[in-house]
């Protein structure tokens, strides 16, 4: 008699997050979740580059790994279940009833049930809480300023073309209502640049480019953490804003 079925041959599951950053973020919380719910399935995450998001995650850290990885499929796929959720295929994602947290928790744990999800996830150690606090205050008195304003105007996919940022996804914010919006709150706050896509900046503008720290989305995350405001577009910034309570408005 075949044994496929017994529960001592029950196949692990190992979660395959595919997409971006943004889409990660948003797969945390459901991730958590069928934590608490199957405490005997010693599952994986696999994701395409951004393990460091789950540093500090007291509960996701040592289960994630890179699907890039030499040997990831004889480790961490071969003998498990392989689940790819895909929430941009929900009926009640795309009908615009629930948000993509919501989604990933109805294709990971089969539920309609939200109630128990929390819209955290991302972790930041007390070094970096305690370092970049120090970075942001000192950036205050430099510029003798008292709030700081994190903006990402532009998406992943932008590129520079003319010298300027162009986005052909029509995703970002326009390069001229970029300029506007800086120069708008520069005198009131401390901006600090947070998109991937590096250009030269004007010079009567005056910004910090979150690229000189690193790694990025590290920098991302502890610079929100301690900012008082969040501008953006559709990209990963959104959703590091809303997992850290940070008021904001995106465009």
């Amino acid at each position: 008699m075949s044994q496929v079925n017994s529960p001592m041959n029950k196949r692990n599951t190992t979660f395959m997050i595919s997409g971006g950053a943004g889409r990660v973020i948003t797969a945390i919380p459901a991730l958590e979740k069928y934590h608490r719910l199957t405490p005997d399935d010693d599952f994986k995450v696999l994701v395409h580059g951004w393990e460091s998001l789950f540093w500090s995650n007291p509960t996701l850290q040592k289960r994630t790994f890179s699907a890039n990885q030499k040997g990831t499929f004889d480790q961490h796929i071969k003998n498990n279940q392989l689940i790819i959720p895909e929430p941009y295929q929900n009926h009640r994602y795309y009908n615009q009833e629930i948000d993509l947290v919501k989604a990933f928790d109805e294709e990971i744990n089969h539920t309609q049930d939200h109630s128990d999800l929390t819209y955290s996830g991302l972790y930041l150690s007390q070094h970096e809480i305690e370092q970049y606090k120090e970075i942001i205050d000192n950036l205050k008195q430099k510029h003798k300023k008292r709030r700081a304003v994190i903006i990402q105007p532009f998406g992943s996919g932008t590129k520079v073309l003319n010298k300027k940022p162009f986005d052909p996804s029509n995703r970002s914010i326009l390069f001229e209502h970029y300029l506007k919006i800086v120069k708008a709150i520069e005198h009131d706050a401390l901006v600090v640049y947070a998109s991937d896509v590096i250009f030269k900046h004007p010079q009567d503008t005056e910004s910090i480019v979150i690229q000189e720290y690193q790694p990025y989305l590290r920098s991302l995350m502890a610079f929100m953490y301690h900012a008082d405001y969040f501008i953006g577009c559709d990209s990963v910034g959104q959703h590091v804003a809303r997992f850290m309570n940070k008021p904001g408005m995106v465009l």
